[in-house]
């Protein structure tokens, strides 16, 4: 069996500039037409998500808030001369107007200020770096670096946080749509809820997923099964969540440490990617890592402690102590 990254549907057919569908990817960005994933990676490393008007505009500049000077990525061959054409120059432009933007404008409505420097240079330990903005034939994406580029075999759980994903200066109709959607899941109760993973079974060379249909029908009974199925592959439980140095537990704490700190941001609606390498047998071999995702809907906090998240991420460490 392939990896994940490698089996993907090839998309250069397709004036995609030899891009595949990210097949590692367990959350959201779905197309409706046959739920297939609608972000693409490609052979040199990175990660292509769709820019979705002004929730992706402010994800955008919150990316390049978090790294002032977008990493240089080397692109395929065919999308750089593709952004050697004016869709390219304008795109550049269109990425220079969003620099340092981050927290200002009509993107934000009343929640506008300028976050600490030191805050924002405290999450480039668990948010992918970022790579700028590029135009794919009308149609625009911010590139990032996968992070599961390095993985033969990646398994991948998404935890969407935090105890509600709307916030209170949206509109009504909005809000009324988000709280709907909360309480069908243990999001209210718990501070989180697991969006869906994907889990390598070396005994039988095949991934094992769990789709966001299945992730819905956990009962608090339940609420520890996605993770020690996360756990079922070739790492224990106890390696995988507890392993002092490279477990998700010492990186989850640091998490931690950064949200009890700073006071510059409110996150709805971001998640906690865990990924690690299937095929490993311990968790240093696995390269077990957790990233920060997921920032259309990220605000700044004017001086006040993101409680919605870090409650939900004391709620997840609180489960995860137990598996």
């Amino acid at each position: 069996m392939q990896d994940g990254a490698q089996n993907g549907t090839s998309m250069q057919g397709d004036g995609h500039a030899g891009l595949r569908t990210c097949s590692h990817q367990v959350g959201g960005h779905m197309k409706k037409a046959d739920h297939t994933p609608d972000t693409f990676v490609d052979d040199v490393g990175n990660f292509y998500k769709p820019f979705q008007d002004v929730r992706s505009a402010r994800e955008a500049a919150f990316y390049q808030a978090v790294w002032p000077v977008p990493l240089r990525c080397e692109l395929p061959p065919a999308l750089q001369r593709q952004q050697g054409s004016e869709e390219g120059a304008a795109e550049r432009e269109h990425a220079e107007v969003l620099q340092g933007r981050w927290g200002h404008g009509e993107a934000y409505g009343t929640q506008q200020a300028v976050p600490d420097p030191r805050d924002m240079e405290g999450l480039r330990a668990f948010v992918p770096k970022y790579c700028g903005l590029v135009f794919l034939h009308g149609r625009k994406y911010l590139v990032l670096k996968d992070v599961c580029s390095q993985y033969q075999q990646p398994c991948v759980l998404d935890v969407k946080m935090g105890f509600k994903s709307h916030y209170e200066w949206a509109d009504e109709k909005y809000k009324a749509k988000c709280r709907l959607k909360d309480e069908t899941t243990l999001q209210p109760s718990l501070g989180f809820r697991v969006c869906g993973l994907q889990v390598y079974q070396p005994a039988t060379d095949q991934m094992h997923r769990k789709d966001r249909a299945w992730c819905k029908t956990i009962t608090k009974e339940r609420v520890g099964e996605p993770f020690h199925i996360f756990a079922g592959g070739g790492l224990s439980a106890q390696s995988l969540y507890h392993d002092p140095d490279h477990g998700v537990l010492s990186q989850l704490r640091k998490v931690r440490a950064w949200f009890e700190a700073q006071r510059s941001m409110q996150f709805f609606q971001a998640s906690l990617l865990f990924t690690y390498e299937g095929t490993a047998r311990s968790a240093a071999e696995a390269n077990v890592q957790v990233h920060m995702i997921d920032f259309a809907h990220t605000f700044p906090s004017i001086g006040h402690r993101d409680d919605n998240v870090l409650l939900g991420l004391l709620s997840l460490i609180s489960i995860l102590e137990k598996c």
